[in-house]
């Protein structure tokens, strides 16, 4: 197995570096550890408005990437150690297989003296609370299967990342079901030698063989440009990350001195396509302004919000007697 050695934190480089190693036709199995700073990584085919907290997000000035896996969102921190392993799929093989490379990790976490189990498909536990999740995609005879490992992550950052009101979007999208988490540097034995995420990366490194012999490399330039300039193309941009959410709807309500508003808006590709008015008010104009203002941006609370403060729509709801 080949280990490429690289401490870069970018969420954008990490995953477009994931994507060039799937696509590269190496024939041993390849193996990254990885963290990012702090970060929300959707799920493939995820609704991005309907799984993060807007303002939490803006507020802590979070990444927000999408990953090329399917399943659901996940919050990375420095607190957390990514693992990804990519290798020639099983001769004839289309099926998602996550035991095959699950169990090597549980293994490893194991002879730390930590009491970890799997469970469900793709998830490890301790103690009945999630340590990891992983995902899997298969392409043209390549497998990637990455996963997080919580060793010492911010748990009070995560909820309040990923929590989103119930009643503000609705979609087909596939929605992400929230896990009780717990970090693995709580579970270790008294005395464990992983007392960092560095600790704990180096004994991954060195003790992770189920898929072979690690040979340690550094990235070499080529790899390191193309990764880059995927990032700058792809995975750092609004288009990838927003405009890639299946088509919801979303929902605004707020009371004013003149009444109350309520806006069914429907988003296509990450903006607001279109909708409707609804409230107890009396309008002196067209209250369909609202929307004509609103079409073409993001569906977010304090844009919104920003819009009806304007004198020109006031001006529609605010009867005065």
């Amino acid at each position: 197995m080949i280990y490429y050695e690289h401490s870069g934190v970018n969420p954008y480089f990490n995953l477009a570096l994931e994507e060039i190693l799937l696509h590269r036709a190496d024939v041993e199995p390849v193996l990254l550890l990885w963290q990012n700073e702090p970060t929300i990584v959707l799920g493939r085919y995820q609704n991005t408005f309907g799984e993060l907290n807007l303002e939490f997000v803006r507020e802590r000035d979070l990444h927000v990437v999408r990953r090329l896996t399917g399943g659901g969102a996940v919050y990375h921190d420095l607190g957390n150690l990514n693992y990804s392993i990519l290798s020639p799929s099983r001769q004839g093989s289309c099926e998602i297989d996550f035991t095959q490379f699950i169990q090597p990790v549980c293994t490893v976490l194991k002879s730390a003296g930590l009491p970890v189990e799997s469970s469900g498909r793709n998830d490890l536990i301790v103690n009945g609370r999630k340590i990891s999740g992983s995902a899997q995609m298969r392409v043209r005879g390549r497998v990637l299967h990455h996963g997080t490992l919580l060793f010492d992550v911010r748990l009070d950052d995560m909820a309040c990342a990923l929590r989103v009101a119930p009643d503000k979007f609705q979609s087909k999208a596939v929605a992400s079901v929230r896990s009780r988490v717990t970090n693995i540097k709580e579970s270790l034995p008294p005395g464990s030698p992983l007392r960092t995420v560095a600790d704990f990366k180096r004994l991954l490194q060195t003790k992770l063989t189920g898929f072979g012999a690690i040979q340690a490399r550094s990235l070499d330039p080529a790899l390191f440009a193309a990764a880059e300039k995927l990032a700058g193309a792809k995975y750092a941009t609004w288009s990838w990350n927003f405009g890639q959410s299946p088509a919801s709807d979303f929902h605004f309500a707020k009371r004013f001195s003149w009444g109350k508003i309520e806006l069914y808006l429907h988003v296509v590709h990450g903006l607001i396509a279109g909708g409707e008015v609804r409230g107890d008010f009396f309008a002196a104009g067209d209250p369909n302004d609202v929307i004509t203002r609103l079409t073409g941006q993001v569906p977010d609370d304090h844009l919104i919000d920003a819009v009806l403060e304007t004198p020109e729509i006031q001006a529609i709801f605010a009867i005065r007697s």
